[in-house]
């Protein structure tokens, strides 16, 4: 058991405070909201300014699609996505990060773009020492970026806007959260954790609630009620390969409790110039999990392209069907990259199989998605081939040609809630990524 708690240690923090990114894929990842200096390296022109620090991620890009029907709304589209870091003193940074973007230029950014400010205060302190060991003290407020809770069970990769803090001491934290807008229009969410193992082990109680609903809203939709409880963690025998798990249950909900699980192995290789990563999960989400306890179609914001490199495997895809059905699913995730002189070539791929039987109904009730009709199996696939030019050969700026079947799904503004996340056509893309 000592030997077992001891490999756990391998896996190395992130240097961001309460990272959700997915660490374990090799799926492009954008900046966080917040450490900025820790994300940076070389050539990044925003280093080396004092108490500021900068960065801005540009892309512009356009898209055939392959169907002969109409592109999706991001084509001849343009996305800045700018930090800036300012550090007020030792333990308090105050962090922007203006997202602007316009869709297509058939409608025009004097029309149709969008600008969407996110501001964060970080405040990380050493409060003092026990036993030589010091006990440090954050707080993240308003923008709290990408979110996941555990190992994703409830909340993977989810922007969200709250406030979050924390006590941490020789591996252990102690955590709260409050984030807004989380599936549906007027739902909230208040989480706490207790982790040890520099988060490698953990406990968490979330309570999923509509508690600022007007009596309107509650008259003309069923609102989030949930409470959770859950045990997560995450083992890594040798460096690049990681298990995970996490297992919770909703009490007091239409069934005395509730079940869920997932579980997660992923083999991650750099090998010269080779970059391969290996994935599998599994959930199940038992019949009556879901916060809201009627068929309610969820809804999530803002959709851009960043949304792309994120798993379509998410508990977004689940919860709000749990009213119906018990559902569990079998994912495979692979990717791979080969560098050659200023040449990669990429491969991405996710094959997603999800499974629902209604339980609790003497006739199964039909629910119509946009993978398919339940009860039964739903199969889904998403792959991305192409590769990128690196003209500067010190530079990481790059022009990207690719094919695939994912694209993120948004209306004509993307601050409208969208119902979906993806859309499964053929498209060839054409892209050109700038990192300042």
């Amino acid at each position: 058991m000592l030997a077992l708690l001891a490999s756990l240690t391998l896996a190395t923090p992130s240097p961001v405070y309460a990272d959700g990114r997915d660490d374990r894929t090799l799926l492009p990842q954008k900046l966080i909201n917040r450490d900025l200096p820790a994300q940076l390296a070389e050539p990044r022109l925003g280093l080396g300014l004092g108490p500021f620090t900068a960065a801005a991620d540009v892309q512009i890009g356009t898209q055939l699609p392959l169907d002969g029907h109409a592109p999706t709304p991001f084509h001849g589209f343009f996305v800045a996505d700018a930090y800036l870091a300012f550090r007020l003193f030792d333990g308090l940074d105050v962090n922007l990060n203006v997202l602007m973007l316009n869709t297509t230029a058939s409608g025009g950014f004097r029309v149709m773009s969008d600008v969407l400010p996110g501001l964060d205060a970080h405040l990380s302190l050493e409060l003092g020492a026990i036993d030589g060991d010091p006990v440090r003290f954050d707080f993240v407020t308003p923008d709290l970026d990408v979110v996941t809770l555990g190992e994703g069970l409830l909340v993977e990769t989810i922007p969200l806007e709250g406030f979050r803090g924390g006590l941490t001491f020789r591996g252990w934290e102690l955590q709260v959260l409050f984030g807004g807008r989380v599936f549906w229009q007027s739902d909230d969410l208040l989480y706490f954790s207790l982790t040890a193992l520099d988060g490698q082990v953990g406990a968490s109680f979330t309570r999923w609630f509509s508690g600022f609903a007007t009596d309107e809203d509650r008259a003309l939709q069923p609102l989030a009620d949930g409470s959770y409880g859950a045990l997560f963690g995450r083992w890594s025998p040798w460096p690049g390969l990681t298990f995970a798990g996490e297992l919770g249950a909703r009490v007091a909900g239409p069934k005395a409790i509730s079940t869920a699980a997932l579980g997660r192995a992923d083999l991650t290789r750099h090998i010269e110039d080779l970059s391969v990563h290996l994935g599998y999960q599994l959930r199940w989400y038992q019949t009556g999990y879901g916060p809201v306890d009627a068929l309610t179609t969820p809804s999530t914001l803002p959709s851009v392209p960043a949304r792309e490199d994120y798993y379509f495997t998410n508990s977004f895809e689940y919860l709000w069907l749990s009213p119906f059905f018990d559902q569990w699913s079998h994912t495979v995730m692979a990717e791979a990259q080969y560098r050659f002189a200023q040449v990669e070539l990429f491969g991405e791929l996710e094959w997603w199989l999800r499974f629902a039987a209604d339980t609790t109904a003497e006739h199964p009730r039909l629910v119509t998605t946009p993978q398919g009709n339940l009860p039964g199996r739903t199969p889904q696939t998403f792959y991305r081939l192409g590769a990128r030019i690196y003209p500067f050969k010190w530079l990481p700026h790059r022009f990207a040609a690719f094919i695939s079947n994912k694209s993120v799904f948004s209306y004509w503004n993307a601050t409208d809630a969208t119902p979906q996340r993806f859309i499964d056509r053929p498209i060839v893309f054409f892209e050109a990524e700038v990192w300042l």
